[in-house]
């Protein structure tokens, strides 16, 4: 019936459970010793003296994910061209709905971690991480450690010499120390500002003379399509410098978006590397919508940046980050714990990040202890994170040389210093997985678990692109004053990848998704034209190797699949090099916004609601409605109300979930007979038409679940299978059933007028 409705390291680490009472927290969760967060070797540094208790600190708790095998098997069947998911890419507030930490769990961890006076800066949507502001004093008190400074062959660092305390449910702690913390790149003077031309030409090159060496098409020049650089420190003086980039060069006025994590704007160290970043991208697509900057404190929470980044969402599928540390150091110390699921997330949501590989050549760890990136190469094999995270495209480095006459390449080979090599923890993708090269088992994932079997660990770098050897060879660049100055690296390596598959998103209206699946798609059934080769170089741990039929994609651990042939390449993963959108949308110039969420999180997919105990009407007074929740779960949407007394209820009750999508509405409805056997369960839509399908209903204890099939809704409303809704708002109401009045009428005794939020994917 038709219802009223209403609106050389130790890496054998360990987690290990104690059992504290901390303070006046008697009855406290139970919590764990993290012993990923103490610096491996500690020994071996001198020690200066304890860390002042009023220094700010800030501290990156990273939360155990529910669904982490969920998230690996959609993020599968997401780049699976023979999967009914296959780029059926999530929103961040789907992503939430799936796979986020339960509400319960967070309030539970940041309680127990803000006991102390520390604050909750910033936090994501799915609660999977939590930034807390401090001082050394509360961050002392919180995790029941001493905070001393150290050093180490001239580096100067902060570390806890034993675990860190942390409640059950965390899984690392980044911030106390500050060893793993990522490395700017060390650069030498800029080689002479004009291109050298003898017989070949070498020297600084302009954007216009890399749109030429690399093809770049006419045609596209990335409009319509935004792009991010992940960093850290104020923005100011970089898009200053980019006016004056563009000035030189007659380029566009770029529009700028910079979003600060937790509004801390205090370091500058890097401006020369945003500034790097953001002329690169920008100069190989100049008619890019918006380039945006996600910005943390320091290079010690970096991953919340990338977590601002991934949990934007407006924010754009194309991003850059050149900066790193190396892997071995940062596994021991469980940055990947918190880093590796937020780069799954983002492929999960069709995004691309590009990461430098380093400028250690195949090598790290100068210093037994402390992240290093300067040009170097120790002999130690040993990849820089995160660029061999399975969620990035790794780009390593070259020196490119021109023809004077046509400015077309002539000679480009492997950098001495470009980063490579094999990861320590994480499996080659699928897609990677035909690359004959890549054979190095991996011993334990990044967990430390162990692994069993034979499971080959990813290789990179992916691509390759002009990095410049640093004295002679590289991009020109200019400071916020005008004057020139001088990219090189793998730090230009990666933003000048960045601003070519910008162009490449241009010439198509689909989402690319994660690059490097279509990139080795290409390099394995053959389709080569798209890359040109590097087949000469070393980076001392590794050689270049050309194509050969023992190594047909001509894959190598310095450059990986090679250099971009731009138009070619373009053309055979959309075909198509021109761009799609013929202007862009009219932005502001420059605009700022903190990406704070302090003590919480927004409305998500999965929305719940609670009711006052006590509030049904006189007559039936036996139950009463407590809650009710909405959610995405798998391929169905599922209604859960909480209901006191359920059980004891002698009359048949009708239970009735009104809610829209966008701006259809649906009702569900269900008779729950004096037997506690729910019945006559029905789909309808604002016609009141019966959707059929195979709805499921359970009742158990005080709860009463009803579970939708997304297939079941009708085609004509658009949101058929495929389809994402979005929208959602609930209400929930009791109903005496036939019997329960003299009348047979209909007898509202408890609702819920109250509102969920967010979309599932069907």
């Amino acid at each position: 019936m038709k219802r009223i409705l209403l609106g050389g390291m130790a890496l054998g680490l360990t987690t290990f459970v104690v059992p504290v009472a901390h303070g006046a927290t008697a009855a406290a969760p139970s919590t764990v010793r993290l012993a990923n967060t103490v610096v491996p070797n500690l020994a071996r540094a001198t020690l200066v003296g304890a860390v002042p208790s009023s220094q700010h600190i800030q501290v990156t708790v990273g939360l155990s994910h529910p669904s982490a095998a969920g998230e690996r098997a959609l993020e599968q069947a997401m780049y699976d061209k023979s999967s009914p998911a296959y780029h059926r890419f999530l929103t961040p507030a789907q992503y939430a709905s799936r796979f986020g930490v339960r509400d319960a769990d967070y309030t539970r961890i940041t309680n127990w971690l803000t006991r102390d006076g520390m604050t909750v800066g910033y936090t994501n949507p799915s609660h999977t991480q939590v930034l807390l502001d401090g001082t050394v004093a509360q961050a002392k008190q919180t995790f029941d450690v001493t905070l001393n400074n150290y050093t180490v062959n001239g580096h100067s660092f902060r570390a806890n010499p034993a675990p860190a305390l942390a409640p059950s449910g965390v899984t690392a702690v980044l911030g106390l120390q500050t060893v793993s913390n990522y490395v700017l790149p060390q650069h030498t003077a800029a080689p002479p500002s004009n291109d050298i031309c003898i017989e070949e030409c070498i020297g600084s090159y302009s954007p216009a003379g890399l749109w030429k060496a690399y093809h770049l098409p006419s045609g596209d020049k990335g409009m319509g399509v935004r792009a991010a650089v992940i960093g850290e420190g104020e923005t100011a003086t970089v898009i200053s410098a980019l006016r004056q980039f563009e000035s030189v060069y007659s380029l566009p006025s770029v529009p700028t978006r910079s979003v600060f994590v937790d509004n801390d704007k205090s370091s500058s160290d890097g401006d020369g590397e945003w500034e790097l970043d953001s002329q690169a991208i920008t100069g190989m697509s100049p008619d890019l919508e918006q380039i945006v900057f996600y910005m943390s404190q320091d290079l010690g929470s970096v991953s919340n940046a990338i977590s601002a980044w991934v949990n934007d969402s407006t924010g754009p599928s194309i991003a850059d980050m050149s900066i790193g540390g190396c892997e071995t150091l940062n596994l021991a110390l469980g940055t990947p714990l918190v880093e590796e699921p937020l780069l799954q997330q983002s492929a999960l949501e069709g995004r691309s990040l590009f990461v430098s590989t380093g400028d250690t050549g195949g090598s790290c760890l100068l210093s037994p202890l402390v992240n290093t990136n300067g040009v170097e190469n120790t002999g130690v094999p040993n990849p820089q994170w995160p660029s061999t995270s399975e969620g990035v495209i790794g780009v390593g480095g070259t020196v490119l040389y021109t023809s004077p006459t046509t400015g077309e390449r002539t000679l480009e080979y492997t950098w001495t210093h470009g980063g490579g090599g094999t990861s320590s923890f994480i499996p080659a993708p699928d897609w990677q997985k035909p690359v004959t090269l890549i054979k190095a088992p991996c011993t334990t994932d990044y967990t430390l678990a162990p692994v069993s079997g034979y499971v080959p660990c990813r290789g990179v770098p992916d691509v390759s692109a002009l990095s410049g050897d640093i004295l002679t060879d590289g991009y020109a660049t200019y400071d916020q004053t005008g004057a020139q100055t001088f990219g090189a690296g793998t730090s230009l390596s990666a933003p000048l990848w960045a601003g070519i598959w910008a162009r490449a998103q241009a010439s198509t209206s689909s989402p690319l998704g994660l690059a490097t699946p279509a990139l080795y798609d290409l390099a394995t059934a053959g389709t080569l034209n798209g890359f040109t080769d590097i087949q000469v170089g070393s980076n001392v741990q590794w050689t270049a190797q050309p194509r050969t039929p023992a190594n047909p994609t001509g894959w190598d651990f310095t450059n990986g699949l090679g250099v971009p042939v731009g138009d070619t390449l373009i053309n055979e993963i959309t075909g198509s090099t021109t761009a799609v959108a013929t202007s862009n949308a009219t932005l502001p110039l420059d605009t700022t916004e903190t990406a704070t969420v302090a003590g919480g999180s927004p409305c998500v997919a999965t929305g719940s609601y609670a009711d006052p105990r006590g509030d049904v009407v006189p007559f039936p007074a036996d139950v009463d409605l407590t809650g009710s929740t909405v959610g995405d779960v798998g391929s169905d949407l599922v209604f859960t109300s909480t209901v006191s007394n359920l059980s004891a209820t002698p009359l048949a009750k009708e239970y009735d979930w009104d809610f829209n999508v966008g701006s259809a509405h649906y009702e569900v409805e269900g008779v729950l007979g004096a037997g506690g056997v729910m019945t006559a369960t029905h789909l309808y839509d604002a016609g009141f038409n019966d959707l059929g399908g195979s709805l499921t209903v359970s009742v158990s204890g005080n709860k009463v679940t009803v579970s939708i099939p997304l297939t079941s809704f009708d085609a004509a409303t658009g949101l058929s299978a495929g389809a994402t809704l979005t929208g959602i708002t609930t209400n929930a109401d009791i109903i005496a059933g036939p019997g329960a009045t003299p009348l047979d009428l209909p007898f509202i005794i408890d609702q819920l007028d109250a509102t969920s939020c967010g979309s599932v994917t069907a």
